[in-house]
């Protein structure tokens, strides 16, 4: 159920991408354009002190124009454990540029879905009792908020840009995910 909210979230991303060139052309020709980018992540959760990971994350996305945006963000990691975590996320992307084209500072909403996989390693303790090695998973899907800014480099609203983003999402058992993104990409 949750992947195939997912699933349908991209889809429908997808057709407003790709419909959005046609109906942004007239209006807004210099604000309205597709990005693309990379980068890394720092994430950590409110309930567990030895849940803090560190991976890579990718991101596309549209901006309609200068104020209204959408993206799909994935991102992985691992922590000093070996743990895992998978993010994905789609959803709106608000926000203004102060007139300035290459700077844009915004707020975040949409649907985010997180995995964790724990690996228990096993081992034999007094010759007499052995614990197998064993693997957990831990999804969580629900409402995803954050800010962030982008700084494009050649003073335009299109080319390589630098961003720094935070984003936070509450879990089903009522903890807090937070993660912080530091990334480069291309706005076209």
């Amino acid at each position: 159920m949750k992947a195939s909210a997912i699933k349908l979230a991209s889809a429908v991303l997808g057709a407003l991408c790709l419909s959005a060139p046609l109906q942004a052309q007239q209006n807004f020709s210099d604000d309205a354009g597709f990005y693309i980018g990379g980068g890394i992540f720092s994430a950590a959760n409110s309930d567990c002190s030895e849940c803090e990971y560190t991976g890579q994350a990718l991101e596309i996305g549209y901006d309609f124009n200068d104020i209204v945006g959408v993206e799909v963000k994935y991102a992985s990691g691992e922590s000093d454990y070996d743990d895992e975590l998978n993010i994905q996320y789609v959803g709106a992307n608000i926000g203004h540029d102060f007139n300035t084209g290459w700077f844009r500072l915004y707020g975040k909403v949409g649907l985010g879905s997180i995995e964790e996989t724990f690996t228990y390693q096993g081992g034999c303790y007094d010759y007499y009792y052995c614990v197998p090695t064993y693997t957990e998973s831990y999804t969580s899907t629900g409402t995803t908020l954050g800010i962030g800014a982008r700084f494009t480099l050649s003073g335009t609203a299109s080319g390589l840009y630098l961003k720094a983003e935070t984003m936070g999402v509450a879990y089903e058992d009522e903890s807090v995910g937070v993660a912080f993104l530091l990334g480069t990409g291309y706005r076209f």
